[in-house]
């Protein structure tokens, strides 16, 4: 969209109904190392659901492994990691909010070691050392402003906003 941008002269518009998806091979797939997703978003409405704004997925013996980056409906961001639908996955919250309607923010979400962190405009908010690996996987999904298979329910919808240069890095941190 050239509506609103925060580099170059235009953004990924995401309506809340729509959203991007890809199936790869395991290039973005971070086992148990280093990464970075990142991008600069300016949302335009909460809603009352968790609103995702990055998922990698993978179908693996026992169910799906997810990778969530998302909003709530409070502007809080929320980093969720499940290795198997059948095993507990820990999820990282910020608190207060790290975000507001209307204003383009820069969010990370990062793996250093054992630490999971999350950041917004440069500033460390949450973090956490207990953390699970992510399954190395062949066939890996991913999706921005929703969930790379598509799920949605009462609880989960997709990112209504802008999204601009968004980045996903492996085996690599900047923060």
């Amino acid at each position: 969209s050239a509506a609103q941008f925060k580099y170059g002269s235009k953004s990924l518009s995401l309506s809340g109904s729509q959203y991007l998806y890809t199936q790869t091979t395991g290039d973005l797939a971070y086992g148990a190392g280093p990464y970075v997703i990142e991008a600069w978003v300016h949302p335009t409405n909460f809603g009352s659901v968790v609103r995702h704004l990055a998922t990698l997925s993978e179908q693996v013996t026992g169910g799906f492994a997810y990778t969530y980056f998302s909003v709530l409906s409070t502007g809080v961001i929320q980093a969720y990691v499940q290795p198997v639908t059948s095993v507990a996955g820990v999820i990282v919250n910020t608190s207060p909010a790290a975000i507001s309607l209307d204003t383009w923010t820069h969010l990370v979400m990062c793996r250093v070691g054992a630490n999971v962190l999350l950041f917004a405009n440069g500033q460390l908010l949450a973090g956490t050392s207990a953390w699970v690996d992510f399954p190395t996987a062949k066939t890996l999904y991913a999706a921005v402003g929703g969930v790379a298979n598509g799920y949605t329910d009462g609880s989960v919808g997709r990112f209504q906003g802008y999204v601009d240069d968004l980045r996903i890095t492996r085996n690599a941190t900047r923060y």
